[in-house]
């Protein structure tokens, strides 16, 4: 049974029997807290992988009217400001030309892990602070993995795009 609140949001009954779960189970207000935010993100994630999955299904639409066909469909990981996104895509093709539609419009550049809302944000982070002190910085706040090589790797990456 889904609940509409007052600003006419659905949640639903399963969700709320989550967090009730989550806050009985933990031993103090910390551990709740840690294990909400955990859950909270992983349905974000979830949450935008299945909108993600719709707006791709409407792309291909408007691509196969042009000709493109789907090569296959991939997933991918990316770390982006509201956690670590997995959704699936299509790799479409067209005289030997092919690329991901729901990639280009999201922004979401080949061989990067890193969405560039996550990069505006590490690179915040490095702004105030050295690179090492901003790779612990976001395992703490933000719960990302990455080496102090790789912020520096990052900052630099942006400094050429802003450049760009």
């Amino acid at each position: 049974m889904d609940i509409i609140t007052k600003t006419g949001e659905i949640w639903s009954e399963n969700a709320i029997g989550a967090v009730i779960s989550i806050i009985k189970e933990s031993d103090d207000s910390i551990e709740s807290e840690r294990k909400l935010t955990h859950w909270l993100t992983e349905m974000n994630c979830q949450l935008i992988a299945m909108a993600l999955a719709r707006i791709d299904t409407e792309l291909y639409q408007i691509y196969k009217v042009q000709g493109w066909r789907v090569a296959r469909r991939d997933s991918r990981t990316i770390c982006c400001r509201y956690g670590e996104l997995t959704y699936a895509r299509r790799l479409l093709q067209k005289d030997g030309k092919s690329f991901y539609p729901l990639d280009r419009k999201m922004g979401f550049e080949p061989r990067k892990h890193y969405s560039l809302g996550m990069i505006e944000r590490i690179v915040e982070a490095v702004a105030i602070t050295t690179s090492r002190s901003a790779s612990e910085l976001l395992q703490s706040l933000a719960g990302i993995t990455i080496s102090h090589q790789s912020v520096i790797s990052l900052k630099n990456y942006a400094g050429k795009k802003a450049k760009a």
